[in-house]
């Protein structure tokens, strides 16, 4: 489900970077994105719970759907 998220929303225009590394937690990938200086982060915890991160704001969004993560996050970028 993650590699269907990168490809989405690659072909919304925007740039993605998947974190492949084994990180055993949650924390550990978001101080990666934040290292990065990634202003979004979005997660599948699974297939019914997707999150999108604001970096920035500390705020978060949760998702059921892949297809409402994918549009909410283009136009928070936008």
């Amino acid at each position: 489900l993650a590699l269907e998220g990168v490809r989405l929303l690659r072909q919304k225009g925007l740039k993605v970077d998947l974190y492949t590394g084994c990180a055993d937690t949650i924390k550990k990938k978001l101080n990666y994105a934040d290292r990065k200086h990634f202003p979004f982060v979005f997660l599948v915890m699974d297939p019914a719970n997707i999150l999108v991160k604001d970096m920035l704001k500390k705020e978060q969004y949760e998702y059921a759907a892949l297809t409402d993560a994918i549009e909410m996050l283009s136009k928070l970028v936008d």
